[in-house]
């Protein structure tokens, strides 16, 4: 079978795709301050103004509950409001009030991510773009590709409670205007609140804090041998010999949606100009993810045809995503659902055709793995 080589170009935007989360197992060492952003000439080029944290001087205080910002479901329980005070290794002391407490464990840990999010591109108008980022351990929790191709084109991550792993993420503390934002960032995540975990700082100090949390709705990626395949930009602690658990980059986690998708017969039609070949699509790993992702709104100067295409891709994602379905382990973090992801019933459609066993939650729920 002969398949057209990819070209450079397409090469380089999988590359910049499998980039995703932007982080590295240092990103996760010291707690910084996100004080500004300045702004480039796109999104993608926005820098972040940040100073490390002294970890010493941190103390969050909980002075609240509040209805969770942005959320549509009006009867859905408060989330706790805190007040954190600080100092920074530029000699400042800080102290933040009315701040909501969200677990990052992939690019929501990144500088360089936080910085595109709340930038004027997409983060309009007079607001605090501010955010002290800790940074915490979890013990029996792990960090792992997520069974679905995202919008961007990689396979992103989830955070799942496993008994053989410790692991490192982040602990943001977000304004009101900043979680309406990210929530806005996370169709395929649940907002869940984490009721009874604990997060420690490299200090040891415990932080008194019940975080909210992007729990994925379709669940943790495994391997044929049903391994979890947690995501190596990540630290993470493996304590048995024996552990179901191997680590892997996004770009493998990438490679693996391809092969699950033509091993379960998945087809691709005519649906676009450039990648319309099922042979050629499914031999070649970058157009396999170009076709996937999401296209860029400047390349259409048509509104329909972008809504059309977008639409399109939209449906291809979800077919891979059901083909990656057979392959996952049901999200297992323990705590209350708060929002409910705006993709729950495109989920649930994936899972209704393939036949899988169900991953459906009820709101509102005390979840207990």
């Amino acid at each position: 079978m002969l398949f057209l080589p990819s070209t450079i170009e397409e090469r380089k935007i999988v590359k910049h795709v499998a980039g995703y989360p932007r982080v590295k197992p240092e990103t996760f060492d010291t707690p910084f301050f996100l004080k500004d952003i300045i702004e480039g000439a796109d999104e993608d080029s926005n820098q972040a103004i940040t100073s490390p944290i002294i970890e010493d001087s941190i103390i969050v205080k909980k002075t609240g509950d509040a209805s969770l910002p942005g959320n549509p479901d009006q009867n859905a329980p408060t989330v706790p409001v805190y007040e954190i005070s600080f100092k920074t290794q530029d000699g400042q002391s800080h102290k933040l009030e009315n701040r909501f407490a969200f677990i990052g464990y992939g690019s929501n840990s990144s500088e360089t991510v936080l910085a595109k999010k709340f930038g004027q591109q997409k983060f309009e108008g007079d607001k605090d773009r501010s955010v002290p980022v800790l940074m915490v351990n979890a013990q029996n929790h792990a960090v792992c590709h997520s069974a679905f191709i995202g919008g961007a084109g990689s396979v992103p991550v989830t955070m799942m409670k496993s008994e053989d792993t410790n692991t490192r993420v982040s602990m943001s503390f977000y304004t009101f205007d900043q979680v309406a934002r990210m929530n806005s960032s996370e169709p395929n995540y649940d907002v869940v609140r984490m009721d009874e975990a604990k997060f420690c700082l490299n200090n040891g100090i415990e932080v008194d804090a019940s975080p909210c949390v992007y729990d994925s709705i379709w669940g943790a990626l495994l391997t044929d041998d049903n391994e979890l395949m947690i995501n190596n930009c990540i630290p993470h602690e493996i304590k048995n010999e024996g552990a179901k658990v191997k680590s892997f980059s996004t770009m493998q986690a990438m490679g693996r949606s391809q092969e699950l998708f033509h091993r379960n017969g998945g087809k691709f039609s005519d649906l676009f100009n450039i990648y319309s070949r099922f042979n050629e699509l499914v031999g070649n790993f970058e157009r396999f993810i170009l076709a996937a992702k999401n296209p860029k709104a400047a390349d259409y100067t048509d509104k329909e045809q972008l809504a059309k295409e977008r639409k399109n891709r939209h449906d291809l994602r979800m077919r891979i995503n059901a083909c990656m379905a057979p392959h996952s382990k049901p999200r297992n973090i323990e705590g209350t659902v708060i929002q409910t992801a705006s993709l729950t019933q495109d989920r649930a459609n994936c899972f209704d055709k393939k036949g899988n066993p169900s991953q459906k939650r009820m709101k509102h729920t005390k979840l207990v793995a």
